[in-house]
């Protein structure tokens, strides 16, 4: 895979933890930047499936009807 080389700055405490860390583990700066922006990103990618509003709205406790639902979401933004 290609490698791009990127530019960015940091908290200077953080960037002398991530040298040690890096020192112990006996790996380049660059493979643990990689690592953590790689599990970052999988941590935060977004859930397939249906969405919170729409598992909501099909869930035997919500107890309104399309139409009202779409009355209030028209009479909220109406008010903006």
């Amino acid at each position: 895979m290609k490698k791009i080389k990127i530019g960015t700055q940091m908290d200077e405490r953080i960037f002398r933890s991530l040298k040690v860390t890096a020192a112990r583990e006996n790996k380049p700066i660059g493979i643990l930047l990689e690592e953590a922006v790689a599990e970052y990103i999988t941590r935060h990618r977004p859930r397939q499936g249906k969405s919170g509003l729409r598992r909501f709205l099909e869930s035997p406790r919500a107890l309104i009807s399309d139409e009202a639902f779409r009355q209030i979401l028209q009479a909220d933004y109406f008010e903006q």
